[in-house]
């Protein structure tokens, strides 16, 4: 009895290595762009497994039923675009789709959100889909939105119900609404995302207010910026502190 159990181990042992060692495919004699720094990684070999890099290596120990010989060929981590403006149609989409695909686009970031792009997300990100990853704002808010706070809150727990990513904003009427809106922001956890905010004529906006709200990044340089050297070391220093990131575009 004693030697069937040592037996039967030994052979579950094998099996099990034998099987860690089995890869999907093998990408063989591949030149590697990690973009960590300018240097290419050439003659590599990369084991994948149930769609993720187990093993990069000069020799790999892994076996595999697919070996592709990648000699000459090139591979990188792929791409994002950060500041997207979605066509109007589902066919102009699926085609945008497609051509960002074939570019090594893998993710897309909205910033100029729809509610239906909710529904696109369901159909082209499902579980089994290839095409892009997309990341979704709502409809753009800008100056000439003037909201009731029960308007405010409706508008971003649409957004939080639907499991968009932030909300936009292009301007803004003023301080109040602005606060009104970031503190219901940080009630439901939702980033908010967009130009650094200009306000309607006759109003402020006090800069302590927007670097401690719930602003994640801001697109493009225009009104961040400023005029004024100090004003923009200033504001560098805050960026830095508050981790916010800058999507600079134009």
């Amino acid at each position: 009895m004693q030697k069937l159990i040592i037996l039967v181990t030994l052979l579950l042992s094998n099996y099990l290595i034998s099987h860690a060692q089995e890869a999907d495919i093998i990408l063989k004699n591949v030149s590697i762009i990690s973009m960590k720094n300018d240097m290419v990684l050439k003659n590599k070999s990369i084991a994948i497994k149930n769609g993720k890099i187990i093993e990069i290596a000069d020799k790999t120990k892994f076996k595999a039923k697919e070996i592709i010989d990648a000699k000459g060929r090139f591979i990188m981590p792929s791409l994002s675009d950060a500041h997207v403006h979605f066509p109007a149609t589902e066919e102009e989409m699926e085609t945008a789709l497609n051509l960002n695909l074939i570019n090594g686009v893998t993710k897309l970031r909205s910033m100029r959100g729809d509610w239906k792009h909710y529904e696109w997300r369901e159909k082209y990100n499902a579980i089994n889909s290839y095409y892009p990853k997309l990341y979704l704002s709502v409809p753009a808010i800008s100056r000439n939105v003037d909201w009731t706070p029960a308007e405010i809150e409706e508008f971003v727990k649409a957004a939080k119900d639907r499991n968009l990513d932030f909300i936009k904003i292009l301007s803004i009427k003023g301080q109040p609404l602005f606060k009104q809106l970031d503190s219901i922001c940080k009630k439901y956890n939702m980033p908010i995302a967009g130009h650094y905010p200009r306000v309607a004529s006759g109003n402020e906006l006090n800069e302590d207010v927007i670097f401690n709200s719930n602003y994640t990044s801001f697109e493009h340089l225009g009104g961040l910026a400023g005029e004024i050297q100090e004003t923009i070391n200033r504001r560098i220093a805050l960026l830095k502190a508050k981790n916010i990131t800058i999507c600079p575009t134009l």
